[in-house]
């Protein structure tokens, strides 16, 4: 049910805080006008064998959409990186949404960006997400086109 879902995101949340990590707001310009929190841990590194840097990076993370009008999502998610210049990397996501506003049931939630370091901690970004829902018979994706701006601790 959805409150057990909320629940749940809620302890990944507190649990993923305790590790060092990076947090990051997006907003969707394009459809809803969402402010979206989020934190990304980053769980695994491959690197390159024949330059030594990182050629692959899993990260795992929440997010939250803090401002939402007429619907809102929770996640969780898988984000595979893939590093292309020392500050510029590709990203996709895919994992679960549960909707905190409207009526809709939650389903998929998956994602495609770009992610450019501007210095060690801070970071800027775009990525189109969509999120699955269904209410009764009715099917739907809503797609958010998010400005990203990252912090890492």
């Amino acid at each position: 049910s959805r409150s057990k879902m909320k629940k749940i995101l809620l302890i990944l949340s507190i649990f993923s805080l305790s590790f060092a990590g990076t947090v990051y707001m997006a907003y969707d310009f394009d459809n809803t006008e969402n402010m979206t929190l989020g934190y990304n841990h980053t769980f695994k590194t491959w690197t390159c064998e024949e330059s030594g840097k990182p050629c692959w990076v899993l990260v795992g993370g929440v997010n939250y959409d803090v401002v939402a009008d007429n619907v809102g999502f929770a996640s969780v998610y898988a984000l595979p990186m893939k590093p292309v210049t020392e500050k510029m990397a590709v990203w996709a996501s895919l994992g679960f949404a549960t909707v905190t506003e409207g009526d809709m049931d939650g389903g998929l939630t998956y994602g495609l960006g770009l992610h450019y370091s501007l210095n060690e901690s801070l970071g800027m970004g775009l990525g189109m997400v969509n999120h699955d829902w269904e209410m009764g018979a009715t099917e739907n994706t809503l797609e958010k086109m998010n400005v990203f701006f990252s912090y890492k601790f």
